[in-house]
């Protein structure tokens, strides 16, 4: 038994091997919880005392943000003692579990619950329709796929975005509790945790659905982050934002309805709508981010035009698409209430609650007012039997 014993051992440490330089780092301590209040005050004194820089200033401030990033990518981590015990081993793979999870932990309600929720919504409305044959305790069946596939096409993008070096400082400021930068696993270690996820999505795209988003989505990733393509202007911004919100919402569709035939023409159309909501609207989600923004000079649109103006551009395309996207499905004015309640609710706090935190959950009502514009769908559907 002694010697079985020490073969199994072996075994499992040979097959952890691989995954060493993922898995194991300096750092075992769990990110502390930080007080809505703390973040509140602490944004608060940085956007009044750290106005936006000139450009003259800029060049030198990013000279030193690149020294400091480098020192980041430079540091050495030592490597935590190999599991001794079964418990080890479930205490560590509990640990990275963590880890992974807290890479999306954000982008769940921005993400991966809207375009599940448009995934699902649509094809329900397509078989209560009977624009595809398909019943919709399937649709209901395909949930958690749908579910799944999003949040692992997403994962990919979360750790390719959080392992730069101007998101490392960013987050510092922002979110420290994110993983490269709380000390989980270094930039290196989340690149090669990123190149190990690629496969996996493309997979569960191939056996679920989705694929061409899925390689679509790859793009739009190394476009977004490694290329800059979020940093340079608040337009490319804008565009690539919403180019990546189609395609995980196609994806999420595509997932729903797994083959069971061609969309119709509208539902094509439907799609470019709400990519034109994003690409028109979507920067609510950089008003509560300015201060990490300015810290790593990134172009977005409340820093390029200023905060005042910027809020104006955002309540001005909220009322617009209330008006017109149920316009589209020509529903009557039972149509409007939903999308109309939330949606107004955003403008006004778009342009009232001026606050980090408010403007945090405001983009939090903002993801909400899509999912009501995502419903409308399955009302015309529902208006039709």
């Amino acid at each position: 038994m002694f010697y079985v014993h020490i073969h199994i051992r072996w075994m499992i440490l040979l097959l952890l091997d691989p995954l060493r330089k993922i898995c194991f780092t300096g750092s075992s301590k769990f990110p502390q919880k930080v007080s809505r209040g703390a973040i509140r005050a602490n944004f608060v004194k940085l956007r009044t005392t750290q106005p936006l820089m000139p450009s003259s200033k800029s060049q030198t401030y990013l000279q030193d943000t690149s020294k400091l990033g480098s020192s980041i990518h430079q540091q050495s981590h030592p490597v935590t003692k190999w599991p001794q015990n079964i418990w080890d081993l479930i205490s560590l793979l509990l640990y990275h579990i963590r880890t992974i999870w807290l890479f999306t932990y954000t982008d769940l309600k921005t993400i991966v619950f809207p375009s599940t929720a448009f995934g699902v919504l649509t094809a329900l409305s397509l078989s209560l329709s009977k624009a595809i044959p398909l019943p919709p305790i399937l649709v209901f069946q395909r949930i958690h796929s749908v579910l799944f596939w999003t949040w692992i096409n997403l994962l990919p993008f979360c750790i390719g975005n959080q392992r730069q070096t101007g998101a490392i400082i960013e987050d510092k400021l922002n979110k420290p509790w994110r993983p490269v930068t709380s000390g989980r696993l270094t930039p290196r270690q989340a690149t090669y945790l990123q190149l190990a996820i690629y496969p996996l999505a493309l997979l569960a795209s191939v056996l679920l659905g989705g694929t061409p988003q899925c390689l679509v989505l790859v793009v739009l990733e190394y476009l977004y982050n490694d290329l800059e393509g979020s940093e340079r202007s608040c337009v490319t911004r804008n565009v690539v934002n919403a180019s990546g919100f189609a395609f995980y919402s196609s994806g999420a569709l595509a997932v729903a309805l797994k083959g069971t035939g061609p969309l119709p023409a509208m539902l094509y159309q439907w799609q470019f709508v709400m990519a034109a909501v994003v690409a028109s609207a979507g920067h609510s989600q950089d008003m509560a981010d300015q201060a990490g923004d300015r810290l790593r000079n990134r172009k977005t649109v409340p820093l390029v035009i200023g905060d005042r103006v910027a809020r104006w551009t955002i309540a001005v395309p909220v009322a617009f698409w209330t008006a017109v996207a149920p316009r589209f499905w020509k529903l009557s004015a039972v149509g409007y209430l939903i999308p109309f309640a939330i949606g107004w609710t955003v403008i006004l706090r778009t342009l009232i609650v001026r606050d980090i935190v408010g403007d945090m959950t405001t983009f939090q009502i903002w993801n909400l007012w899509m999912v009501s514009l995502y419903l409308l769908p399955l009302v015309k559907a529902y208006t039709m039997l």
